[in-house]
């Protein structure tokens, strides 16, 4: 995924504890176990009939049909934005041709009978602000029905607490002859701004979805009218411990401070969309009522993603006009709020500013322009983020080692952004002291080998975050 997931109790016991009293144990939960496979002629697969599989614009995602009302009119499929080999906060693909499919009626027990439909065009895609694709099939809506694939209406993000049906077709650790349509169910939670990497997406929500796995991205969150209330991007499932709002491990902005939930799946807003297609059934951003992002935004793109303390913007900018900024803590800075921008920049200029700020946190930088009436717009309005890190990794230390008849072959295993790099050193146990700072050389990824005459042999690492923080030195042991 780029992707996100269902949390479904496994089992509930009761177990008899010291003194005879009964103590209740948390439901284990296996969050990473895909959801039940969709049969034909199931209820199920009657709301699932508009839901397909996207294959050959990049990732294997999922994607459904949009209901824009007009059945002469083209077809449109929603999916995520990096489904469509989009991977920063900067561009925004319109009208893009392309040879693509989707494969409808995924059901498990006739996965012979699929059924594949032409994708001509990327009408529209971003990762700025939402994580979404508008996709043009070469057939019409109405040919679509025919065929007996659903079309969905749009609707806003649900209550919490709003009991929800998620369809997609995962394909994470599932033979490929297997890749089948899938349901879960969950809950809607809390509603939130969301950071991952170098991306914000405005209008997110929560989910206590276990099961959500790669493939998933793109998928369709119906409410229980059967409306589509969301789309599927992204989840905390299976992060590691460290790397907080890094790939796989996003993080929710709050009035308090940046906050990684473990376990919890998010999807994205859709409601707007509906506003961009005319009385004719065409996708158009330039209907008033669409809030898509036009093909010219403004960007801000700053040197690093990371930095220790002293920190500072070193941010290239650029845009169709003349760039005004406004820059913040990240939970409480929003580039979608007109409020705050100033100063005038022109595109291709660097912006150079300290950030007074010595302890850990995340720093957002705006970048927008005015309009013809002389105020702010922010539809267009381009970010960058910069993190000041100053403490060591936390995630620890493991060697990848393969054994063969007479020899071995060890390296350390990266995991960025906790262990981006290393210091390391080999030698006898007796004679190499981890502690001394002497002899450690940079691993310049490339595997050593030792015979094992030469066993044992003690391996020191010290890793190296993103920022360039050091973590204490481990020692792991090569024994015979």
């Amino acid at each position: 995924m780029k992707s996100c997931r269902i949390l479904f109790p496994m089992m509930l016991s009761l177990l008899l504890a010291g003194c005879g009293n009964d103590e209740l144990v948390s439901p284990v939960v296996d969050y990473r176990k895909p959801g039940e496979p969709v049969l034909s002629g199931t209820a199920a697969s009657r709301q699932a009939s508009g839901v397909a599989q996207i294959q050959g614009l990049g990732s294997q995602c999922t994607g459904f049909i949009i209901d824009h009302g007009v059945s002469k009119a083209p077809a449109y499929l929603m999916t995520n934005g990096h489904c469509v080999n989009l991977f920063d906060s900067t561009e925004v693909l319109h009208q893009v041709p392309v040879e693509g499919e989707a494969r409808f009626s995924l059901f498990k027990d006739k996965l012979a009978g699929a059924v594949s439909v032409n994708i001509s065009e990327i009408s529209w895609a971003s990762m700025r602000g939402t994580d979404m694709a508008i996709l043009k099939t070469d057939q019409t809506l109405a040919e679509l029905k025919q065929q007996g694939f659903s079309a969905y209406k749009l609707a806003p993000l649900p209550k919490p607490g709003t009991a929800l049906s998620i369809f997609g077709v995962p394909v994470q650790d599932i033979p490929q002859d297997e890749w089948a349509l899938r349901q879960v169910q969950c809950k809607a939670g809390q509603t939130t701004r969301l950071f991952e990497f170098v991306w914000i997406w405005d209008r997110a929500q929560a989910g206590d979805c276990g099961g959500i796995l790669p493939g998933h991205s793109g998928s369709p969150v119906f409410d229980p009218a059967g409306q589509v209330v969301g789309i599927i991007n992204t989840g905390t499932i299976g992060a590691e411990a460290g790397g907080n709002c890094y790939l796989g491990n996003p993080c929710e902005l709050r009035k308090g401070g940046v906050v990684a939930m473990p376990n919890t799946s998010y999807w994205l807003a859709v409601d707007g969309v509906h506003g961009c297609f005319t009385a004719a059934g065409e996708f158009s951003l330039q209907q008033t009522s669409c809030p898509l992002e036009l093909p010219e935004p403004f960007m801000a793109r700053n040197a690093a993603r990371v930095q220790q303390a002293p920190a500072s913007w070193q941010a290239e900018l650029d845009g169709p006009r003349t760039i005004s900024l406004k820059s913040g803590p990240l939970n409480s800075t929003d580039c979608r709020d007109p409020a705050g921008y100033s100063g005038s920049y022109f595109s291709g200029e660097l912006y150079e500013q300290a950030i007074t700020s010595r302890q850990d946190g995340h720093w957002l930088l705006c970048a927008a322009g005015y309009g013809a009436d002389g105020k702010i717009q922010t539809r267009s309005a381009g970010f960058t983020t910069l993190e000041i890190d100053n403490t060591a990794p936390v995630r620890p230390m493991k060697l990848h080692v393969v054994r063969f008849e007479d020899a071995l072959q060890f390296q350390p295993l990266f995991s960025p952004p906790e262990l981006s790099s290393y210091l390391w050193k080999v030698g006898k146990p007796s004679e190499t002291d981890c502690a001394d700072r002497a002899d450690y050389r940079v691993f310049i990824r490339i595997p050593r080998f030792a015979d094992l005459t030469e066993l044992p042999l003690k391996v020191c690492l010290i890793g190296s975050d993103e920022a360039g923080n050091e973590s204490k030195p481990q020692t792991e042991m090569l024994e015979k």
